[in-house]
């Protein structure tokens, strides 16, 4: 069985990779390619729980790139992919207009349209299977109303679960058993927020907690991942405060947050 992770070099994707590697043959997916060699070579070292040694393939591969992700696809069209992760994700800081209108396109190529490709490519698949798992990483940034600074982000966080939660209700999904589900994380302890623009430590979750967390509710089913007790509680406050009262909370929380040392 095979498990296929994008965004598998670093963050909560590496992490799920190292969890996954117990039971399941691994298909690595990120664009820097000399990380990535060296990660498959460790997690090659990995003894899974049958007695055998995962076996770990480096698939470099910018998503970002709709015939990178055809790429990707096909390469593994014929092989018994239980598991895809959409993990790969990016980030960006800064008011609208000061933000490079390059940077927020490849962020959108990466966080929505790669994404919502894989899942088609290999949501077909499983439902013809009966069997098979896609989780989703999207962010808390998903529930809430947007956030001034990370604009895009936010919107592009909100499309991966709104895009989630929908198919996963689809009639054929639902009589495939397929499963389909979206993690949403506060701030994780990875280098997102400096590749995102942040010039201080937000900090947060572990990587490691975060993704452990995130397995074990994927394979119990649950649809809605939110790791953390203040996670939860901003979950709840979404649902309760007026649009107009989050945004200009978020507003302060970015902007001390951008400031934090």
């Amino acid at each position: 069985m095979i498990a296929i992770i994008t965004g598998a070099s670093s963050g909560i994707g590496r992490e799920i990779a190292k969890i996954l590697a117990r039971d399941y043959d691994l298909v690595l997916v990120a664009r820097r390619e000399e990380r990535l060699a060296i990660f498959c070579e460790e997690i090659s070292q990995t003894v899974k729980r049958d007695g055998t040694k995962c076996r770990a393939v480096a698939f470099p591969c910018d998503v970002s790139k709709p015939e990178e992700c055809r790429r990707l696809y096909e390469a593994y069209a014929e092989e018994p992919v239980e598991i895809l992760v959409n993990g790969a994700g990016l980030g960006g800081f800064g008011q609208i207009m000061d933000v490079p209108i390059e940077q927020e396109m490849s962020m959108l190529y990466v966080n929505i349209r790669a994404l919502h490709l894989l899942t088609k490519y290999f949501l077909r698949d499983m439902i013809e299977r009966k069997h098979g798992y896609i989780l989703n990483i999207a962010s808390s940034a998903a529930y809430m109303p947007g956030s001034p600074f990370m604009a895009a982000y936010y919107a592009s966080k909100s499309y991966v679960l709104s895009f989630s939660r929908s198919i996963a209700y689809e009639p054929e999904v639902q009589k495939s058993g397929v499963y389909i589900g979206t993690l949403c994380p506060g701030p994780v302890a990875t280098e997102f927020h400096k590749i995102a623009g942040f010039q201080g430590n937000p900090g947060g979750m572990s990587p490691e907690r975060c993704a452990k967390y995130a397995v074990k509710k994927m394979m119990r089913g649950k649809k809605l991942i939110i790791p953390g007790l203040s996670v939860k509680f901003t979950y709840i406050g979404s649902k309760i405060l007026p649009a107009g009262v989050l945004l200009w909370m978020a507003k302060i929380h970015q902007i001390r947050k951008s400031k934090k040392g």
